[in-house]
């Protein structure tokens, strides 16, 4: 098996523009705002559901910050007319180490939510396990009653103490003082 034939069964299907932005769109605008909010952040989303629209997010992102370092050197020859040579090439200067600076920065963000997203879908396409048969954990015989897990993968333990960790009740707002 060689270098490709391993990629090639990591592929993961995402759609294409169009159908992304159709998904996206039809999307409740809570939805879009955390997909927003995680891929900004280079985070992978809560909902695993969501993680084909932060893909797609992640990387119209990256076509954007790709290309955004130029607007420092477009606006400092725009100026040229209008002010002298060398406070137009320094504001030219100045706007590509900086615009430069920020599109690298959130690129690599960008870079990161996809990835992180990336293997969400991966691992909800193959399952928890890893492979693409049944989606059970190792270990698990019929008829056995199946232990709950943490986010970890982790058995959880069981407290000695359930009426401790019971949620308890809100309380009453305090009256204020006078």
């Amino acid at each position: 098996m060689t270098v490709n034939d391993d990629q090639a069964d990591l592929v993961v299907q995402i759609p294409d523009k169009k159908e992304h932005a159709r998904r996206f769109a039809e999307l409740p605008l809570k939805d879009r705002r955390e997909i927003g909010r995680a891929v900004n952040r280079g985070r992978a989303v809560e909902k695993r559901a969501h993680a084909v629209h932060a893909v797609g997010v992640a990387r119209r992102q990256q076509r954007f910050w790709r290309w955004a370092w130029l607007l420092g050197p477009i606006i400092g020859l725009a100026q040229i007319p209008f002010v002298e040579f060398q406070a137009a090439m320094f504001n030219l200067a100045f706007g590509t180490v900086v615009l430069g600076g920020m599109a690298a920065y959130w690129l690599w963000r960008a870079r990161q939510a996809e990835a992180a997203n990336l293997q969400i879908v991966e691992r909800k396409r193959r399952g928890p396990s890893g492979s693409s048969g049944s989606s059970a954990p190792k270990g698990h015989l019929p008829g056995e009653k199946r232990t709950a897990t943490t986010k970890d993968g982790e058995p959880k333990v069981e407290s000695p103490h359930p009426d401790r960790d019971a949620p308890k009740p809100p309380k009453p707002r305090r009256r204020k003082r006078k």
